[in-house]
């Protein structure tokens, strides 16, 4: 019996044998495939489980900065060339007017609270939405809050 991929010289070499038969080599092709096979499978189970195995060290935590006041905080509609820490990512989606500038406030007083002296405008896009048959705005920002450092 032979495998997909398997070398068919050995099998061949041993029928031109005048004293071997058919049966013979047959037997001898099976055995010999059937040898390499379990060393095949070891192999491949040692390396996936070695491979699983592998602790990966989790990331450390982020410093915790001091509050500052809200007014310290910068909005940045880019990515600074300082280094900084990101500490979280704001999403506000609301109808715009004053449901949107509430939202806002409160996430300018989230972000001084935990350190952040910059938030970076990610993403901001308006789009009307029909409910009820009522038609409104809505917009969505999305914001990191960051600590420059």
């Amino acid at each position: 019996m032979l495998f997909r991929g398997q070398d068919t010289r050995y099998a061949k070499e041993k029928l031109d044998e005048p004293h071997m038969s058919k049966s013979r080599a047959r037997a001898i092709t099976a055995h010999h495939s059937t040898r390499s096979c379990p060393s095949t499978i070891a192999i491949t189970a040692a390396a996936l489980l070695a491979a699983g195995c592998v602790t990966r060290k989790p990331l450390p935590p982020l410093p915790v900065y001091p509050p500052v006041p809200v007014d310290a905080v910068r909005q940045l509609s880019y990515l600074p060339s300082t280094p900084y820490d990101r500490l979280e990512t704001v999403t506000i989606e609301a109808e715009v007017g004053g449901q949107y500038l509430s939202a806002l406030r409160d996430a300018w007083q989230s972000a001084a609270s935990k350190g952040g002296n910059a938030m970076i405008l990610v993403e901001d896009k308006e789009s009307r939405e029909r409910t009820n048959g009522r038609q409104r705005i809505v917009r969505r920002t999305i914001y990191w809050v960051v600590h420059l450092k």
